[in-house]
């Protein structure tokens, strides 16, 4: 909608999201721990437009700490983000939503 302050303050929002949660800094052994299990994942392939595919899959949950989950959540997201190529701009998000553990 060509709203200049809109788009200002959005920008300004995500980038304090991203000072405050540091996406772009990893603690592996974390990161390990949370994938073991394939809870979330970015799909090898994309889709048939181009698109990376971000799986989240509640049945294979493996941990309770919601602060860990939510920075794979974000590695994962950012990880997707880096798959798209121009003119790309959105991914997927395939979410399989059932009874836990």
């Amino acid at each position: 909608d060509n709203d200049v302050s809109k788009a200002h303050k959005l920008l300004a929002q995500a980038l304090e999201w991203r000072e405050a949660r540091k996406p772009d800094v990893h603690d592996y052994a974390e990161l390990e721990r949370e994938a073991r299990t394939g809870k979330i994942r970015v799909a090898q392939k994309l889709d048939r437009w181009g698109r990376p595919v971000v799986i989240f899959d509640n049945t294979v949950q493996n941990t309770k700490d919601p602060d860990a989950n939510m920075r794979f959540l974000a590695f994962n997201l950012e990880h997707a983000l880096r798959r798209m190529t121009p003119p790309v701009e959105k991914y997927v998000i395939f979410m399989h939503l059932g009874d836990g553990p």
